[in-house]
């Protein structure tokens, strides 16, 4: 009886042995960099993106090191945020092994020009776990991103036609000033609108055809190409002005929509020209 138990034993660690094995394995796979102190709070484990975004030697983490002779040594090679006072920067990073809640992530700007995210969370055995992820190019893509949203933005300004931006969910990207003065809402309100229906209901007010704004509307969300092939058009608005409209798709799938008032140019009289008097 005694050996059948101490054979479940063996087998319940060799099973337990095989589960860290291959949590471990799954760690060393991963892009995000990680480390998990122990509740002495010396490195229990870090898996291969760890020692790689440090550069700390595979040696040197297999001999243990507590979480504040991680930092100095960080700290040496100049690759934890710059700081006035470390010491009491250390002290409220090692502090944090006193708080059992739920931590905020933080950026941390590394003097080398990455900007890391650090997520800090209680191990279940106790003690710390901390991930890195590098997130430096996510940041500069965004910094690219909202800089060409920019420069669209400056660019729509200008034109003097009314001109709104929809995305293939519907989701209005874009307008221009000149598209809040003829349908005359304020940004705030096509902000809060959200999306093309939203739109719509503003636009109401100065264009009661329903059918106008459905077929629009295919434009903007229907998938077959052939309803988002570049059309334009002639209608009224309710105050009986003449307006010809545009869609133009873009090449990420969204979809231009302009407007301009051409009634004054309809309604010009024929000018005759000023021919000269015969002379007596």
């Amino acid at each position: 009886m005694f050996s059948a138990d101490v054979t479940d034993i063996e087998e319940i660690r060799d099973t337990l042995k095989k589960h860290v094995e291959a949590h471990d394995e799954t760690l060393n796979h991963i892009a995000d960099a990680v480390a998990i102190f122990s509740q002495s709070r010396r490195l229990s484990f870090h898996n291969t993106a760890f020692a790689e975004l440090w550069g700390l030697e595979p040696a040197w983490l297999a001999e243990r090191p507590t979480h504040g002779e991680v930092l100095d040594r960080l700290r040496q090679r100049r690759r934890l945020p710059e700081t006035v006072d470390y010491g009491k920067w250390k002290a409220a990073e090692l502090a944090r092994y006193e708080d059992i809640g739920p931590q905020a992530d933080e950026l941390w700007d590394i003097p080398d020009g990455r900007t890391l995210r650090v997520v800090r969370q209680p191990h279940p055995l106790g003690g710390m776990l901390l991930l890195y992820s590098d997130i430096t190019g996510e940041l500069r893509l965004k910094a690219q991103y909202n800089a060409l949203i920019q420069v669209q933005q400056a660019t729509l300004d200008k034109l003097n036609d009314a001109v709104a931006v929809f995305g293939s969910d519907g989701r209005l990207r874009l307008h221009n000033e000149a598209f809040e003065t003829f349908w005359n809402v304020t940004p705030a309100a096509l902000t809060a609108a959200g999306d093309f229906e939203g739109v719509v209901e503003l636009c109401v007010p100065r264009l009661h055809d329903l059918s106008f704004w459905r077929e629009l509307k295919g434009r903007v969300a229907d998938p077959d190409p052939q309803m988002r092939a570049p059309t334009s058009g002639e209608t009224r608005t309710s105050d009986n002005r003449i307006v010809v409209w545009q869609s133009r798709p873009l090449p990420d799938g969204a979809t231009l929509i302009a407007f301009a008032d051409v009634t004054d140019t309809r309604q010009l009289p024929t000018a005759r020209p000023p021919w000269p008097r015969p002379s007596a």
